[in-house]
């Protein structure tokens, strides 16, 4: 799970309600491509 917005940019969700979440595959893959596009 992961958000995204102007300020944050690419951020994975960390909680939800009582449960304590890791960054997946999925995360950091969005966060790869975003970074790439934005500094490329």
């Amino acid at each position: 799970i992961f958000t995204t917005g102007n300020y944050t940019k690419v951020m994975p969700v960390t909680r939800f309600e009582d449960r304590i979440l890791e960054p997946g595959p999925v995360y950091r893959l969005a966060r790869k491509l975003y970074w790439d596009f934005a500094h490329g």
